[in-house]
């Protein structure tokens, strides 16, 4: 698994993660992380919007969205707080 640069600097950015703390949470992420289609309801549609528009899979933990294309993360958000209700 290969992370980009960008994503360092958007993990930095949007989530306040140095490098060592990001890399920990994406092999965190990768065990025991959720992906976009084992949901249902609103937030399956805003990860499959947000799949699509990146062309990417995406990876929930936690609160953190991590997109993957083939096994190089390129990028991550945080969820938004409107849809943290539906993590359950």
């Amino acid at each position: 698994m290969e992370i980009t640069q960008h994503a360092y600097d958007r993990a930095r950015e949007r989530l306040g993660l140095n490098k060592n703390s990001f890399e920990r949470l994406v092999e965190k992420a990768l065990i025991s992380g959720r992906k976009a289609n084992t949901f249902k309801g609103t937030i399956k549609k805003y990860l499959d919007k947000l799949s699509i528009t990146y062309k990417t899979s995406t990876v929930v933990y936690g609160e953190y969205l991590l997109f993957f294309v083939g096994d190089k993360l390129i990028t991550t958000y945080q969820l938004p707080s409107n849809l943290k209700k539906y993590l359950k």
